[in-house]
């Protein structure tokens, strides 16, 4: 069974929550990331302004730097579900993670008409990454970011559990140069040294594609020490 991780950006915790835009990433970095251009986004919240709509849509420069095997579309909710549907029939079968995803889930299987409608490779049990942090004794606030790419301070347990999800030598957070067309105010990048060959690589915080790129490097890490449980 193919694990992908799940991560949507979406209009407030409220029942009328709409999707901004929805990645899906699998272990080998092959990725999708749908952007919805129904919404009014000019209508969303301050927070919404600032940390989530200027990195909602990529460029075509951005697109050609982002890392992995993916696609891209920019469309409304009907187009954006139908691409999707085309992505995920390339597995047989597949298993959801996502990270607190009582909102995510939910707004996805809506996509597709709701949970007794998702396409067949799904099964319809979504697997939680906070419970599984929390289970394997870390603070479950603990940085995503962190813990994926290198830098995280994390909060063990008493008994120690914990130690093996170290920060990954092999990664480093650096800030874009200058001229960076992906340069939007005080935002850090992530370059991926010595897997990737296109760093930095474009990857950003609340931008579903970047969280979702965190959240499996987290599970990998985690699903890698099942001994900590």
């Amino acid at each position: 069974m193919t694990r992908l991780f799940l991560d949507t950006e979406f209009s407030g915790l409220t029942q009328q929550a709409e999707l901004l835009s929805v990645a899906l990433i699998d272990e080998n970095h092959n990725w999708f990331y749908g952007v919805f251009d129904e919404p009014d986004w000019t209508q969303l919240s301050s927070w919404h302004q600032e940390h989530v709509v200027p990195y909602l849509a990529f460029s075509a420069e951005e697109y050609m730097d982002l890392p992995g095997e993916g696609t891209y579309l920019k469309l409304d909710r009907r187009n954006v579900m139908e691409g999707l549907m085309q992505w995920l029939s390339k597995y047989e079968k597949v298993q959801i993670w996502a990270d607190v995803p009582a909102y995510d889930w939910v707004l996805f299987c809506e996509l597709f008409g709701g949970a007794l409608s998702l396409p067949k490779p799904i099964h319809y049990v979504v697997r939680d990454l906070a419970t599984l942090l929390e289970a394997k004794g870390y603070d479950v606030d603990v940085d995503r970011w962190g813990l994926a790419f290198g830098g995280a301070e994390v909060v063990k347990s008493s008994d120690g559990r914990g130690d093996d999800l170290s920060p990954d030598p092999s990664y480093e957070s650096v800030a874009p140069p200058p001229d960076s067309a992906k340069e939007r105010g005080d935002v850090t990048f992530t370059t991926l040294l010595g897997d990737f060959d296109s760093a930095p690589n474009g990857l950003v915080k609340h931008n579903a594609l970047g969280d979702a790129w965190a959240g499996m490097e987290v599970l990998k890490k985690l699903l890698a020490n099942p001994g900590n449980v």
